[in-house]
C-alpha cells in the first residue's frame, strides 16, 4: 500500500463525536491580524533564596543561586492591584524609604499596627523593592521588570531592565528584596484570604508601580516552579483548602504515573494474566493524524508563532495556552502513541485534591508502551489520557473517551476542523480554497511547493521556509520551496 492510500484509510473505530472541549489556537498569537502578546520583557527567574525558617516561623533570607531558564515566562493574568504614581517623598524616595528600612522591622510594625489601607501599604512596599533592585539599573533604562516566585523557604527572582530602543538587561535581584517581597506576600494575605506564590511588578518612572499577584490559576512554567518540598513547606505556613490541579500534582504526584521499561513488562505480563483487557477507542489513523498535526504546525511557523504544535523529528509536540498539551510518538512497525494532559481533568483533581486512585491509563498496554515514549505530563502527575495504535486500532486503559481531550490537541479530528484552524490562524486574507488544497494535499503525502505558497503566502509576511520544513520534516512534501 503506498502513502497516499495508507495515509487515507482509517482502520480505527469511527470516532463518535468531536472533542467536547474545542482545540486551543491561541496559541497562534493573534495570527498575522494583530499580536496577542504577554507582558513585554518578562523576566526569567534567575536567582533563588534558601530561607531557613526562623524560630518565630517566618523566613531569614541566605544565599543560593538557580539557574536562568532559557525560555521567557508566561506572564499569566494576576490580580492586578493598581498602576501607582511614584510616592510623593522627598527626593521621589517611596514612602517606606527606598527599601532601606530593616523587613524584620517593617513586619512587626505591620502586626503590631495593621494599615488599613492594605492595596496601598502594598504600593508602598511594591516601590521599597523597586528601590532595591533600581541601583542595578543600566544606563538609558525606561521599564524594570521583577518576577519572584516565592515560598516561605525559597525564593527566586530576576529583573529585567528596557530601554527606549527595547532592548532589554536581566540582572540579579538583591537579598533584601526577597526579604520585603515575603512581607509583601504576608500583608496581602487578607485581600483574597489565601496567599500567592508568584508576583510581578513592572515600573517606569512616569507611571510608578504596578502589581500583578499570580495564585496559580494558569500553570507556571517549568523554570518557574520551585522545588516541590518548598511548596509543600509553604502550605504549612499557609495552608489551603484547595490548590490549582496543576500544583497538586507536582506536589503529590509521587510518580504514579511513570512507567519504566521494566515496569511496563512486569504489568503488561500482568494485564494477560488477570485477564485486562484494552479498550478499542475512535481516532483517526495515525498516518492521518499525523498529517493534519503537522498542517498545523506548519500555519503556526508560518506565523512565526512562539507556541502551538511542532513536530520534532518522529514525535508531534503541542503546548496549549492553558497548560494542556500532548505528545504523538510514531514508532517503527506501524505503531503510535497519543498520549498527554488536561491540566484541570476532573481525574486528577479528585486523585490529588480528594486523594482517590489515580485512573490506570496503561490498563491492557502492550510491553512498549513506556515512559519514552509518553508525554512528559507523566513524569508530574499531570497525564490525563494515553492511547496506542498496535497497528490495527487505538487502544486505551482507563483514558477518557477523545471527545473529553479536545483542549490538549491540536485540532486534527477532521479535515474541516484543520482547514478552521488554520484559516483563524492566517487571518482574515486567508484563502481558504487554497488551504483545504493544502490540507488534502498533507492528508495523501504529496504536498508540492506551489501549494504552500497559495495557502500560507499572506502579504508576504509569512515564514514560508520554515513551515515548508514542519511538513518536509513530517515526509509529506514532494519538493523544497523557493520564493519567486
Amino acid at each position: 500500500m503506498n502513502n497516499a492510500e495508507t495515509a487515507a484509510s482509517d482502520t480505527s473505530a469511527e470516532p463518535a463525536s468531536a472533542p467536547a472541549a474545542q482545540p486551543d489556537v491561541m496559541f497562534t498569537l493573534g495570527g498575522l491580524g494583530g499580536a496577542v502578546t504577554t507582558e513585554p520583557n518578562s523576566p526569567q527567574p534567575g536567582v533563588a533564596y534558601e530561607q531557613p525558617v526562623a524560630a518565630d516561623g517566618q523566613s531569614a533570607v541566605a544565599g543560593g543561586q538557580r539557574a536562568a531558564a532559557d525560555e521567557r515566562p508566561t506572564v499569566p493574568d494576576g490580580q492586578r492591584v493598581a498602576d501607582a504614581a511614584p510616592d510623593a517623598a522627598a527626593g521621589g524616595q517611596s514612602a517606606v524609604a527606598g527599601g532601606e528600612r530593616d523587613a524584620a522591622a517593617r513586619r512587626a510594625e505591620f502586626l503590631d499596627e495593621p494599615p488599613a489601607d492594605i492595596p496601598g501599604y502594598a504600593r508602598n512596599l511594591a516601590r521599597a523593592i523597586i528601590d532595591v533592585v533600581l541601583p542595578e539599573a543600566p544606563p538609558g533604562w525606561q521599564r524594570v521588570d521583577v518576577v519572584f516566585s516565592v515560598t516561605v523557604p525559597v525564593i527566586a527572582a530576576a529583573a529585567v531592565f528596557t530601554d527606549d530602543f527595547d532592548a532589554t538587561t536581566q540582572i540579579g535581584v538583591p537579598q533584601q528584596a526577597g526579604e520585603l517581597v515575603q512581607l509583601l506576600r504576608e500583608v496581602t494575605v487578607p485581600l483574597t484570604g489565601r496567599a500567592w506564590w508568584r508576583v510581578l511588578l513592572h515600573y517606569t518612572e512616569s507611571d510608578g508601580v504596578e502589581i500583578e499577584y499570580d495564585y496559580g490559576e494558569v500553570p507556571f512554567a517549568g523554570d518557574e516552579l520551585l522545588p516541590p518540598e518548598a511548596y509543600r513547606a509553604d502550605l504549612e505556613s499557609y495552608p489551603q483548602d484547595r490548590l490549582p490541579v496543576w500544583l497538586a500534582a507536582y506536589i503529590r504526584h509521587g510518580d504514579r504515573q511513570s512507567r519504566t521499561p521494566a515496569q511496563a513488562v512486569i504489568q503488561s505480563r500482568a494485564d494477560r494474566d488477570r485477564g485486562v483487557m484494552a479498550t478499542r477507542v475512535g481516532l483517526p489513523d495515525p498516518r492521518l493524524m499525523w498529517a493534519r498535526w503537522a498542517t498545523v504546525a506548519a500555519a503556526a511557523v508560518a506565523v512565526r508563532s512562539d507556541g502551538g504544535p511542532r513536530i520534532l523529528g518522529a514525535t508531534g509536540l503541542f503546548e496549549a495556552t492553558n497548560g494542556s498539551g500532548s505528545t504523538l510518538h510514531l514508532l517503527p512497525g506501524g505503531r503510535a502513541v497519543l498520549s498527554g494532559g488536561v491540566w484541570d481533568a476532573p481525574a486528577l483533581d479528585t486523585a490529588y485534591q480528594q486523594g482517590s486512585e489515580l485512573p490506570n491509563y496503561y490498563a491492557g498496554a502492550p510491553e512498549w508502551l513506556a515512559n519514552p515514549v509518553l508525554s512528559h505530563r507523566a513524569a508530574t502527575g499531570l497525564l490525563s489520557f494515553c492511547y496506542w495504535w498496535d497497528g490495527s486500532g487505538w487502544y486505551r486503559g482507563e483514558s477518557p473517551e477523545p471527545r473529553e481531550i479536545g483542549a490538549a490537541i491540536p485540532g486534527l479530528w477532521t479535515s474541516d476542523t484543520v482547514i478552521d484552524i488554520v484559516c483563524d490562524v492566517l487571518g482574515a486574507t486567508a484563502s481558504r480554497p487554497a488551504i483545504a488544497e493544502l490540507v488534502a494535499a498533507a492528508e495523501t503525502y504529496a504536498v508540492a511547493a506551489d501549494a504552500v505558497l497559495r495557502a500560507f503566502d499572506v502579504e508576504g509576511r509569512t515564514d514560508l521556509a520554515g513551515a515548508m520544513y514542519q511538513l518536509a520534516l513530517a515526509g509529506l512534501t514532494t519538493e523544497m520551496i523557493e520564493r519567486p
